[in-house]
């Protein structure tokens, strides 16, 4: 379990791992670390979704009553220390991250604990059920999974290269020991930027021509 840094000035997102949580149970406490546990509805909402093969899922206060908490069925061992050491672990993490911002930009431009994120979220899938989308193709075709997906892949795509690793981990480095780190991952942020908007473009376009294929066949 980790906590993770401060999105959008809010408080620290919380990481909490395993397959079955509790509800409305004592917190638990890793490493130093606290995390909150979820009232009884809101762990069952984890749950399914992990019944349903998720492997991570990003819930707003709303819901936890402990801030933005990601939950993961297994722990984020992506970094370990300052250097990354699985791409795949930190471009799911940096999925839900995305999520966490995007409740993060509700909260701050709509108010609220992130119910209207929620109520966006839902309305926008239950839309892509209406259009004829079904199962998988419903969900990965929610605005914010577009962008989410998006993000997370790109920053997949952008650490293949063991060049742009390697500036990556020595920015990391800097930036724990406060030191200015900005020249040292221009060139890896330059192509993280390129990668993430291709893929939004591309997937913006996919989920377009999924919804027109399935709006003629319900004609």
């Amino acid at each position: 379990m980790e906590k993770l840094g401060t999105v959008y000035g809010r408080p620290r997102p919380f990481v909490r791992c395993g397959k079955n949580v509790p509800g409305d149970q004592p917190a638990e406490s890793v490493q130093g670390v606290t995390a909150p546990d979820l009232p009884r509805r809101s762990a069952r909402v984890v749950n399914t979704a992990v019944a349903g093969s998720a492997e991570a899922i990003t819930l707003p206060d709303i819901l936890t009553r402990s801030g933005t908490v990601v939950y993961s069925v297994q722990p984020f061992k992506a970094c370990e220390g300052v250097k990354c050491i699985d791409k795949d672990r930190l471009a799911l993490l940096s999925h839900e991250l995305q999520h966490a911002v995007q409740i993060a930009l509700f909260e701050k431009n709509k108010g609220g604990k992130g119910q209207l994120f929620l109520e966006a979220y839902l309305l926008s899938y239950a839309t892509n059920l209406l259009l004829g989308l079904k199962g998988a193709d419903a969900y990965t075709c929610i605005p914010f999974e577009i962008e989410a997906f998006a993000f997370g892949n790109a920053v997949g795509k952008v650490l293949q290269s063991e060049r742009n690793l390697k500036a990556f981990n020595e920015a990391c480095c800097l930036l724990f020991l406060n030191l200015p780190f900005e020249a040292k991952i221009k060139r890896v942020r330059s192509e993280f930027l390129a990668f993430y908007s291709i893929n939004l473009k591309l997937d913006t376009a996919n989920c377009k021509a999924k919804e027109k294929k399935r709006g003629r066949g319900l004609r």
